[in-house]
């Protein structure tokens, strides 16, 4: 009779895949504890990937990433370009402005791929453009969404292998 009630109860086998999956994630991004990993699923509704790039376009390899990601642990993801130039010293604007709308114009044209793709596996996705200092530009960002990871572009690639750095924010 028990054998019988515990198959009954026995999770599917999708809710099974889910969980490993998960598992997988929070091994890849390096979260061992179960206290951080509780606290990660009881507030990831909502949540936000955001996805930095300090040049006008993101790696193939990154936004595989991300999206996968994204859909394994139900995110949506922000695409936050930052450009390097300081926008609020007026005495450069004459300099800066041509420079900051390339920057920007070629960041548009480059987005569109990333952004279908998002759209065709139902994530939510969102473009931002900012310019300064990227982690002035992260902070402002957290205070209009609820952001939970950073991925970046690595800084060095290691052929045959997937590197992409991620970072998960304390609230």
């Amino acid at each position: 009779m028990f054998v019988k009630l515990k198959k009954l109860f026995r999770p599917s086998f999708r809710e099974e895949i889910e969980k490993y999956t998960e598992a997988i994630t929070f091994a890849e991004a390096n979260i061992t504890k179960k206290k951080d990993v509780k606290r990660i699923i009881e507030r990831r509704e909502g949540g936000w990937i955001v996805m930095v790039s300090e040049v006008y376009n993101f790696s193939k390899q990154l936004m595989e990433y991300a999206i996968s990601f994204a859909a394994r642990m139900e995110y949506d993801i922000i695409a936050l370009n930052v450009g390097p130039i300081p926008k609020h010293i007026d005495s450069l604007n004459d300099i800066c402005d041509p420079i900051c709308e390339t920057f920007s114009s070629k960041c548009f044209e480059n987005i569109d791929e990333f952004k279908k793709c998002c759209k065709e596996s139902g994530i939510s996705f969102e473009h931002i453009i900012k310019f300064g200092n990227t982690n002035k530009c992260l902070h402002e960002l957290r205070k209009q969404y609820k952001i939970d990871w950073v991925m970046s572009e690595p800084e060095t690639e290691i052929p045959g292998k997937t590197v992409v750095p991620v970072f998960c924010l304390s609230h």
